[in-house]
């Protein structure tokens, strides 16, 4: 009998220690659930959406505009770099004397160019009388209709 009565304190002992573990367990439990209820609700709240799939589904479309946007940007892009090589972009500047030694160096030869190298060449040339500008057209750096002086070759090789 008195082993009978070790036995059945033994199990009195364990059911309120088992009752007090698992009731430990359900408030960790419960503890869990509701910080991960509140994370939740910070992540959905802000966006007013009710879900975390019509979330990811606003992602999903707004990473789709975007993907759109930059593929028109990058064409716009390349438009504009297509049209930049026909702009001037180069200018070379050389001053001279025309007429040798005996003239003053206020005549100037004057080159605009593009990324190409094709433009125009402008000659201006001082004289006692006034100035007279000639123009000559540039094509890769050459002259498209008419020789180039040396000047305007000069000119040419030094525009930046």
């Amino acid at each position: 009998m008195t082993r009978l009565c070790k036995e059945v304190k033994m199990t009195d002992m364990l059911t309120p220690i088992l009752a007090a573990f698992f009731f430990a367990w359900l408030i960790m439990l419960s503890y869990i659930v509701y910080k991960l209820k509140k994370h939740y609700s910070g992540l959905v709240k802000p966006s007013g959406k009710q879900t975390l799939s019509e979330i990811l589904d606003s992602l999903l479309q707004e990473e789709k505009n975007n993907r759109i946007h930059l593929k028109q940007q990058e064409i716009q892009i390349s438009k504009l770099q297509s049209l930049s090589q026909t702009h001037f972009a180069k200018l070379g500047l050389v001053n001279y004397h025309p007429f040798g030694k005996t003239s003053s160096d206020q005549s100037f030869v004057m080159a605009l160019l593009s990324e190409k190298k094709d433009g125009i060449v402008l000659n201006f040339i001082y004289t006692h009388e006034g100035i007279r500008i000639y123009t000559k057209i540039v094509k890769m750096g050459k002259g498209e209709a008419y020789e180039l002086s040396a000047e305007e070759n000069e000119a040419i090789h030094s525009a930046k």
